[in-house]
């Protein structure tokens, strides 16, 4: 009996049906009969059921084998999964809870109040702040204008912070204080000057309150209160807390990147040949490559070039006159890149001893950020390390729907996002320019071996994706006054190991996209 209970669910799991394999599991194993035995049966059946349903539903989505599913499993037990969770609705805890925005770090809920932040705290006798050349922390005593200033900035960044941290815990509703501006607030806090601000300038809907006749009427109605006659309620001219679908808890959100996109298709074509070796950041795929004899590639090291780009002087990388001078001691870019080095090596997979590791690293490192801002881009007009700080924006992070148009009036039951990083975002003479940064290794870097990397790859379909949400934030930012195809330079993917800092012409793919780049369907549906 056991030897055909076992063979009847690889049938199931060989016709990939796996509705009514998840039923079996549950029902014919014993497992439901073995959970009710305990006090809190209903909790552990629910959250079976829920975990079980959530494998089937993810298996009938993506199109998944039991090796497939399998693994799905491991990566949520794991928690590198990010595109659904596996925890159910809680239903005994407290519905309400009150916390500062520190407490809330990490939390989120379905619906949040923000309260607060009317007014500043008293002034600080001293002032605390960074010091802008050496980043340490100075508590100055007897501060003048400069350091005043300098203790506001930072001031104003923190509080900025805290907001965003306020401001992504709901899930499903946020209800923000609204504020008169023209109030003379004695001491402005940061609801006052950086939210009421930002709220008034988004247009974002007020809950009006009630009509000061009625609400009038109502307090008279109470003074001559009779046992016989109950004033009626005067009401908000909006419902404050819609009634919520009872299926609300089955509601699905699913979140996707290229990586996760780019995964299906491979799924589908698996037999296709690869051109090279595809080398994903941490934010772009979950898997670690097989390990290598060269150790410095793969995702950390990877990441490790990614973070020293972002970080380091364009201006003192400018002044090198080769990858060597970088490593001057001392010097900004030699700070950058060794304490960049020091944090990844340990996590780079290797025998060597970590003082020839972290040798390597600093040379490599330096080998490929020189030529990466050294090379000139003709149609930037210059290398990028002659862009200025404020024209530039790096690791630019976009979360938009999958559906285009106006948002729907209320939450759907599945709803689609998409997700990632831009690595660099550049703007020249009023136009805007996307870069991004390749570590594969490829049999070659001229223009054609780069084209197939970006054809086999999916890289078309990426900068795509990145395009969407660049325009669509260009176009809000900028008004009606931004057209696209007027606006927009082009696209850059710099295949670091390929570069020579002389020309464009090796490690080097430049497009400039239209508006039919611009359509969803080519990123959902490649």
């Amino acid at each position: 009996a056991v030897k055909q209970q076992f063979d009847d669910w690889v049938g199931l799991a060989e016709g990939r049906k796996w509705g009514q394999l998840v039923r079996s599991l549950l029902h014919d194993s014993g497992l439901a009969l073995h959970e009710s035995r305990f006090p809190d049966a209903d909790r552990r059946l629910a959250n079976y059921r829920h975990i079980f349903e959530s494998l089937a539903q993810a298996a009938y989505e993506r199109d998944l084998d039991l090796v497939g599913v399998l693994d799905l499993l491991r990566d949520k037990r794991l928690g590198s999964d990010e595109e659904t969770d596996f925890q159910p609705v809680e239903t005994e805890k407290p519905k309400v809870k009150i916390m500062t925005i520190h407490a809330s770090k990490g939390l989120e809920f379905p619906i949040v109040f923000l309260a607060g932040g009317f007014t500043a705290g008293a002034a600080a006798q001293v002032c605390t702040y960074r010091d802008p050349e050496t980043r340490r922390l100075v508590f100055d005593l007897a501060p003048d204008g400069n350091a005043k200033e300098a203790y506001k900035r930072e001031r104003d960044a923190e509080q900025r912070r805290l907001l965003y941290v306020a401001l992504t815990r709901a899930i499903f509703k946020l209800y923000l204080p609204v504020v008169d501006r023209a109030k003379p607030y004695p001491s402005k806090g940061p609801v006052v000057t950086i939210l009421s601000p930002a709220v008034h300038e988004a247009n974002v809907p007020l809950i009006k309150p009630a009509d000061p006749d009625q609400l009038a009427a109502g307090q008279a109605a109470a003074k001559m209160y009779q046992a016989t006659t109950v004033p009626e309620a005067p009401r908000l001219n909006v419902e404050a807390f819609p009634r919520i679908d009872q299926n609300l808890a089955r509601r699905r959100i699913r979140v996707r990147s290229f990586s996760s996109l780019h995964r299906a298709s491979v799924l589908k074509a698996h037999d296709e040949t690869r051109f090279a070796d595809d080398m994903p950041r941490a934010d772009e795929a979950d898997v670690e490559p097989p390990a290598q004899e060269n150790v410095l590639r793969g995702v950390v090291f990877g990441n490790l070039l990614h973070d020293v780009l972002e970080e380091i002087d364009y201006d003192a990388v400018g002044e090198a006159t080769c990858p060597d001078d970088l490593l001057r001691t001392p010097s900004l870019t030699q700070t950058c890149i060794d304490d960049q080095v020091k944090w990844y090596a340990p996590q780079l997979s290797s025998r060597l001893p970590l003082p020839e590791l972290v040798a390597q690293c600093r040379q490599q490192v330096a080998a490929l950020v020189w030529p990466a801002l050294h090379t000139p881009l003709g149609k930037l007009g210059r290398p990028l390390w002659q862009v200025p700080r404020e024209d530039r924006l790096h690791e630019l992070e976009f979360h938009y729907p999958e559906v285009e148009g106006p948002p729907p009036p209320e939450v759907g039951r599945e709803e689609g996002f998409l997700t990632g990083f831009m690595d660099l975002v550049l703007r020249r003479d009023e136009k805007f320019f996307l870069v991004d940064w390749k570590t594969n290794f490829l049999p070659g870097y001229g223009v054609d071996e780069v084209k197939q990397s970006m054809r086999d790859s999916e890289y078309d379909r990426q900068y795509r994706l990145y395009l969407q949400a660049l325009a669509r934030w260009l176009r809000r930012a900028r008004g009606r006054g931004f057209d696209f195809a007027r606006d927009f330079g082009g696209v850059y993917y710099l295949y670091l190991r390929g570069l020579n800092g002389k020309d464009e012409s090796t490690g080097v793919f430049f497009c400039k996209p239209t508006e039919e780049d611009l359509r969803l369907k080519l990123v959902l549906n490649h």
